[in-house]
């Protein structure tokens, strides 16, 4: 073999080695970069996540703050003959009452128990505007005889009214019923609402073994009554 050769194989060799180390070099130099950048991204996103995070909190605080000054509860609010006027009832029946109101979408709920009346229910009423010790009454109001029986008979001018279909009584004498009343702010107001000026009635079947109409209390006036308030 020529010194030409020899040289020019010993040349390639030097040269691929060269490039080898030139290689492991630059990987060399990059290795540290490359953890950096890492290191960076782990710490950027253990920020985002906690800059997330505190958002959250803070809107999770933000409804809770709004649900405590939009949500009116009340629970357990009593029924009892007492409640009925102008002439309390008789009644041994009892009953409670839970309600919930919130401002933002205007609809009062309720949910009621009762047990012990004197007989099955014939209608269900809301009235008001009227606080306690007092009702909302039709000043017109003069039944004729015929319709003294009847289970649309009352005095009270009722915002809701929910009733059997006679002979067939509403519910029996114990029992639960639930249900919801749009808060409209015309025919029933926020702020009659939120007062207290509003009442459940329980009206039930039993004719009172007294003379008309006074006979008649408790399917016109009511056996029990709860007054809807917040307080």
């Amino acid at each position: 073999m020529s010194s030409y050769s020899y040289d020019f194989q010993s040349f390639l060799e030097l040269r691929v080695n060269k490039s080898i180390v030139i290689a492991q070099y630059k990987k060399f130099l990059f290795l540290p970069q490359i953890a950096e950048t890492m290191n960076l991204l782990k710490l950027t996103a253990c920020i985002l996540f906690s800059f997330v995070t505190l958002i959250s909190i803070s809107s999770c605080e933000k409804e809770s703050e709004k649900r405590k000054s939009n949500l009116y509860i009340k629970s357990d609010i009593p029924f009892t003959g007492a409640q009925i006027k102008p002439v309390s009832s008789p009644s041994a029946g009892t009953g409670t009452m839970d309600v919930w109101y919130d401002k933002r979408d205007g609809v009062l709920n309720y949910a009621i128990r009762w047990s012990g009346l004197s007989d099955s229910i014939i209608a269900i009423r809301i009235s008001g505007p009227a606080p306690i010790g007092f009702n909302t009454v039709n000043p017109a109001f003069n039944p004729a005889p015929a319709s003294f029986n009847a289970y649309s008979t009352t005095p009270y001018l009722s915002t809701q009214t929910f009733l059997g279909s006679s002979p067939k009584a509403l519910y029996p004498s114990s029992g639960t019923f639930s249900g919801s009343i749009f808060v409209d702010g015309a025919k029933v107001k926020e702020e009659d609402v939120l007062s207290g000026q509003y009442y459940v009635t329980l009206h039930t079947k039993t004719v009172l073994p007294i003379a008309p109409p006074g006979s008649y209390l408790f399917r016109w006036l009511g056996e029990v009554r709860a007054q809807i308030a917040f307080d």
